[in-house]
């Protein structure tokens, strides 16, 4: 893709939530002046008296009007409490019609408030949007954390061990406190243990609540991921290839990146080699990863190298699943 063009998607893109954002600003102004009409007048008059401010001391630098300058900043702000006023009859704050934008921090411009010539960090995660999200699987809502199924774990217990509840439940714990502390915690989890167990939905769970709290994420199924790691590293087409740059970067630099499903993608020394990259640089970086996968960890080890292994073992909190298959649960009850 040629740098103008992806410059251009994203644009379309800030430009589409900027439009999405003054639409939801004026919905919501429009259903509160329904309910109290008084507050459209209180910011016609807000309006007004800041024009007059603004052109009195553009028309006289001198000072001689700070006397008139000051009652009419005096009446701006009882006009402010006023608003305030009938705003918490409501139950709202000034911020109802303002806290619209999808990123905060920049506006929805790409750039921070804070430092304009700073790319904020939505920026990335949009690249991360452009390139990968066509290929990925959607976001369901439904995968969230206060949605997980405990009911398909048994409370039995066998020689001694966690029953399967016992053991979904301090998981199911460990990694919510991951990702509703993020980046506080500052670690990488790894989760494995037989299909059909949860990882899956736990994964995106992970994915969905660090995304709404901001934070650049890249959510990726192992098979999808290195597929197309392995066309962009061998393609030679000029345009795939700074692409394929970019693209790998992106894998290095998002705040969290979660590889689902490690193991079933078609596994060759470049697709170990390429793990071992991503692993080493986040480490190395402080950057969090999250793994899952259907290996054991002997399997695991024997199917990518020894330092991949001896990288996740040594930085990466391991969580095992146990328990019975949930799809063959549900399938037996149908």
């Amino acid at each position: 893709m040629p740098a103008s063009e992806l410059h251009r998607k994203l644009s379309i893109m800030y430009s589409s939530d900027r439009a999405e954002a003054a639409l939801t600003s004026q919905r919501r102004r429009t259903e509160a002046y329904a309910k109290l009409p008084r507050l459209q007048a209180i910011e016609t008059e807000i309006q007004t008296l800041g024009f007059a401010l603004s052109n009195l001391i553009l028309e006289s630098p001198s000072g001689s009007v700070m006397g008139v300058a000051a009652n009419i900043r005096t009446n701006i702000q009882n006009l402010a409490d006023e608003r305030a006023s009938l705003l918490a009859t409501l139950g709202l704050t000034l911020s109802y019609f303002t806290d619209v934008h999808k990123c905060m921090l920049c506006k929805d411009t790409g750039y921070l408030e804070s430092a304009p010539s700073t790319r904020c960090k939505c920026f990335k995660q949009k690249q991360i949007q452009i390139f990968y999200g066509a290929s990925l699987p959607p976001q369901n809502n439904n995968e969230t954390f206060k949605n997980f199924e405990f009911g398909f774990y048994s409370q039995k217990q066998s020689q001694g061990q966690s029953s399967p509840y016992q053991n979904i439940s301090a998981i199911y714990n460990e990694v919510k406190d991951f990702a509703e502390n993020f980046p506080s915690t500052s670690t990488n989890l790894f989760l494995y243990g037989n299909a059909g167990l949860g990882k899956t939905f736990l994964c995106k769970a992970i994915n969905h609540t660090t995304r709404e709290a901001g934070h650049m994420v890249l959510y990726a199924p192992s098979s999808e991921l290195f597929r197309r790691v392995e066309a962009m590293r061998f393609s030679r087409d000029e345009y795939t290839q700074q692409d394929a740059a970019l693209q790998i970067q992106l894998l290095y630099d998002a705040e969290l990146l979660i590889i689902d499903d490690l193991g079933s993608e078609f596994s060759t020394i470049v697709t170990s080699s390429e793990l071992f990259n991503i692993l080493n640089s986040r480490l190395v970086a402080g950057r969090s990863t999250v793994i899952s996968t259907n290996l054991s960890l002997s399997n695991f080890q024997n199917t990518y190298s020894e330092r991949v292994y001896s990288r996740v073992i040594g930085n990466f909190k391991i969580l095992k699943f146990f328990g019975e298959d949930i799809r063959i649960q549900l399938a037996s009850r149908m």
